[in-house]
């Protein structure tokens, strides 16, 4: 039938290991966390939030429909995981997240570098 493997087909850079490729020195993050359940003023859940981003030094950058942020993937997931925490300790009964990560491999980057990007073309 085949007469390669599948591990033949794949590009070369497939086969590396994705350790060496990105030491994840910066992923940047937006995300959204909505506390359910608990009214329509979701304010001082989200300050609570952003205390604890603070607190993990993730540069966090609040938005009208989220928060940007950088920094290692463990740090980034366990600031989220604690958000959740905290909102629930609040009295809320649910919590959701919607999150986009970006990674990159070829060289580091900062959301300040990303921003600096587009603004120089205007």
């Amino acid at each position: 039938m085949w007469s390669r493997t599948a591990s033949e087909l794949r590009p070369a850079l497939c086969q590396r290991s994705y350790s060496t490729i990105n030491p994840f020195k910066a992923v940047i993050a937006d995300f959204q966390i909505v506390p359910m359940g608990v009214g329509q003023s979701v304010s001082h859940y989200v300050a609570a939030c952003e205390k604890v981003l603070r607190k993990h030094k993730l540069n966090p950058k609040l938005h009208a429909y989220g928060t940007n942020v950088e920094g290692e993937w463990e740090s980034v997931l366990a600031a989220l995981k604690e958000c959740h925490t905290v909102l629930h300790e609040m009295g809320a009964p649910r919590v959701n997240t919607a999150v986009k990560i970006g990674t990159r491999t070829d060289k580091s980057y900062t959301m300040a570098d990303k921003i600096e990007a587009v603004t120089t073309k205007m």
